[in-house]
């Protein structure tokens, strides 16, 4: 991850810090960010996000590509599917530190 760029990763109020998966832009909404990074609601309820921006001469390495798609329920014989396919990242927890947290703002649809 280059000089000067900001990640950024979506949490819980009981996962400030737990976790590796990053993303480059912080998405615009909570229905495009549970479709695209496939996140059920069991592991991530969502409604913070941090947020770290690279400095001079720290070294960050991540493995980056598309997030898995995950079966999500099913209901009345059908199954339902979160799509996956957003490009993430994958930090080594705990490698780096992070901003506070502050609230996403994202309206519930």
């Amino acid at each position: 991850i280059k000089e000067g760029e900001t990640i950024y990763r979506i949490v819980d109020e009981l996962n400030f810090d737990g976790g590796g998966y990053w993303a480059r832009e912080l998405p615009p909404n909570k229905t495009q960010w549970r479709k695209g990074y496939a996140v059920k609601d069991s592991w991530n309820d969502n409604g913070y996000y941090i947020e770290h921006t690279v400095q001079k001469g720290e070294s960050i390495k991540a493995w980056e590509g598309g997030a898995a798609g995950q079966r999500y329920e099913k209901h009345e014989g059908k199954d339902f599917y979160l799509s996956g396919g957003d490009s993430q990242l994958f930090v080594t927890p705990g490698e780096i530190d992070t901003a506070p947290a502050r609230l996403t703002n994202w309206p519930e649809k």
